[in-house]
């Protein structure tokens, strides 16, 4: 098997579990365990229930149990899925799961999840760290969309963390629970909103607005209050135009919102006429990416 060319020892205690999980980071070692327990479950399944087989249960078990692990701390595509091996495998993989409680101690997928952060705290250092890592990477692909800046940000931040405290799980797991907490919060300042005044899409029209105008990286108290002024009027306007019946599924109707957001940058002053189709394109995908948080406006 792919671990023993790799110098680790599967094994039933969490260490060795998360030495397997850590090896399979990699996605070329992956796929090559994918193909192999393939093969091997394959195999086991045709031999099922014959003697000749008892020898090889408890690896199946705990092949299948470091697959599960490997595809929830990466955020792979579809859960571990014993089915895809025969009717005896999944019977056999199905009960040893449900013994062990593997499902109520591995933590969710999403770290929005209420149990998420208890179940998270229950891992030792490495794991944790690990856990958070991968957990903080699948959120931000999945609602980067919805407030590039902000998302690219904490991207930064992640990044910088994993710098600092390389080696150091316990202080990376602590960390990495910070920038968790702040990802998490409804609390708009503290999530790096730009002022509780500004709703979730407005603070993303917002800094985009002000990444794209700031001189310098600096934004005066005057300058803000204008473009946040300018953001909710972006929202409003989205509200309008948006919501109307089947807007999302007809181009000439999104075309024209988009020139009508190149109009309303040039006329405020936010930029030039050349840099204007540009930053609208920009502002409407992300209303894009948050029209389900977009209500009509009368």
């Amino acid at each position: 098997m792919i671990f023993s060319r790799n110098g680790v020892t599967p094994g039933t205690d969490e260490a060795a579990l998360e030495n397997c999980v850590q090896l399979l980071e990699d996605g070329q070692l992956r796929d090559e365990f994918e193909t192999e327990l393939k093969l091997f479950l394959g195999i086991l399944d045709s031999v099922l229930p014959r003697p000749d087989a008892l020898p090889f249960l408890d690896a199946a078990k705990l092949y299948a149990e470091i697959a599960r692990r490997t595809r929830r701390r990466y955020r792979l595509v579809g859960d571990f899925d014993p089915s895809l091996y025969g009717p005896k495998v999944r019977e056999l993989i199905d009960r040893h799961m449900v013994a062990l409680g593997v499902d109520t101690v591995l933590p969710p997928v999403s770290i929005t999840d209420p149990d998420y952060q208890t179940k998270v705290a229950r891992l030792g250092g490495r794991a944790k760290a690990s856990e958070m890592e991968h957990a903080i990477r699948h959120h931000i692909r999945l609602h980067a969309d919805e407030d590039p800046v902000r998302y690219r940000r904490l991207s930064e931040d992640l990044e910088r963390i994993l710098a600092e405290h390389a080696g150091n799980w316990e202080q990376l797991a602590l960390s990495l629970t910070v920038l968790l907490q702040e990802m998490t919060t409804t609390d708009p300042e503290r999530a790096g909103g730009i002022s509780p005044n500004l709703n979730q899409v407005e603070s993303a029209l917002y800094g985009l607005l002000a990444e794209e105008t700031a001189t310098d990286g600096v934004i005066t108290d005057d300058q803000g209050q204008r473009l946040s002024d300018f953001a909710r009027r972006l929202h409003e306007l989205a509200g309008r135009q948006t919501t109307r019946r089947d807007f999302w599924r007809h181009p000439v109707d999104q075309y024209s919102f988009i020139s009508e957001l190149t109009t309303a940058l040039v006329l405020a002053g936010m930029v030039g006429q050349e840099q204007a189709p540009a930053l609208a394109d920009k502002l409407f995908e992300v209303i894009r990416a948050n029209r389900g948080r977009i209500v009509a406006q009368e």
